[in-house]
């Protein structure tokens, strides 16, 4: 069952971001993803698994900061927490049934 989900998924991480550099590029999809797996197989050749580990690390930080950061910012944007909640309660969004 793993073996079909990941050669149904695999596609997929390895599309998404081939469109989204063509999309900006306007490379040739299966180039970019020719060189997507050619770079991601020499990186977990070289690095091994503790170099995916520590790049997943990275990248779940920077992630989490981001939403943080966005949050915070938005926050401060609008006037702070309590009109966020009174513009919430304004629009029915807090009410959960």
């Amino acid at each position: 069952m793993f073996v079909i989900d990941e050669l149904l998924f695999l596609p997929i991480v390895i599309y998404v971001p081939a469109l989204a550099f063509n999309q900006v590029t306007g490379v040739d999809i299966h180039v970019i993803a020719t060189i997507v797996c050619v770079v991601c197989i020499f990186y977990t050749v070289m690095g091994g698994l503790k170099a995916v580990v520590w790049s997943d690390t990275w990248q779940t930080l920077i992630m989490f900061s981001s939403v943080l950061f966005v949050c915070i910012l938005g926050t401060v944007q609008i006037g702070g927490f309590s009109k966020v909640l009174s513009k919430a309660q304004n629009g029915d969004r807090l009410h959960l049934f």
